[in-house]
């Protein structure tokens, strides 16, 4: 079933990201998300063990579609956010979708049909999908998006979100800074290094002009050297006497 289930979600998704983002970008979207997402489960459920010495945090069964499902919802809410999933009062948008799946899965785990780890895997999948879009993803203007659609408080219910930017504010608004920064200084970089490659070129084109401007010299100075008839001289009569 996990299998089936893995395989049709592969599916739903490469119908609607990977036309947009490319086959490569949505590749590595799948790998840094699953990893991602099991490598900080696997530090959660030891820590776990460590703390509780329970060992059935050591042999929890994992299902490889959980976090990557998370990570989706992320991903569409990237590109269509205001498109509507469900007509209704309120409307459900896909930009809410996130927040249904964390919603759920704590319902679910709530009412013991499913345990911790579904929770878990879930906030994992999110966690790791948002923060390599919002400051990692490779796009057309640069990397990262740093629109308020994919802000942290755009995750929330509408009501929560001043509260969150409020406590958030300080914190995104310098991880955005020092990474806008880093990507500026890339670019000043790159435009000083081909600045500097054409620096470290203007001697040989000088050098490549001399030897052209020495060559012309050189074929002018055989040309002066040719006697070319004169333009004021005059035929000898001579041969004209002859012609009668």
């Amino acid at each position: 079933i996990c299998v089936l289930f893995n395989l049709a979600l592969l599916a739903i998704s490469n119908r609607f990201l990977e036309p947009v983002w490319g086959t490569v970008e949505y590749v590595k979207f799948i790998v840094v998300v699953n990893v991602a997402t099991y490598s900080l489960n696997l530090v959660i459920y030891f820590v776990g063990y460590v703390a509780l010495r329970e060992e059935s945090f050591l042999y929890a069964p994992f299902c490889g579609g959980q976090g990557l499902l998370a990570g989706i919802l992320v991903g569409l809410k990237q590109l269509i956010p205001d498109h509507v999933m469900i007509r209704a009062v309120p409307a459900v948008r896909v930009r809410h979708l996130p927040l249904c799946s964390f919603i759920a899965a704590l319902f679910l785990m709530l009412m013991r049909v499913t345990g911790l780890r579904y929770l878990t895997v879930t906030i994992g999948g999110l966690a790791s999908s948002w923060i390599y879009l919002r400051y990692f993803q490779i796009r057309d203007s640069g990397r990262g998006d740093f629109s308020d659609a994919l802000s942290l408080a755009s995750f929330f219910p509408e009501s929560a979100q001043p509260h969150v930017i409020k406590y958030s504010s300080a914190v995104s608004s310098v991880v955005d800074g020092m990474l806008q920064k880093r990507q500026a200084s890339k670019t000043v970089d790159l435009n000083t290094f081909s600045t500097n490659v054409n620096i470290i070129a203007d001697p040989v084109s000088e050098r490549r002009r001399q030897i052209a401007l020495q060559a012309l010299n050189e074929r002018l100075q055989k040309t002066d050297d040719v006697d070319w008839p004169s333009s004021d001289s005059e035929p000898e009569p001579a041969a004209a006497e002859d012609a009668v």
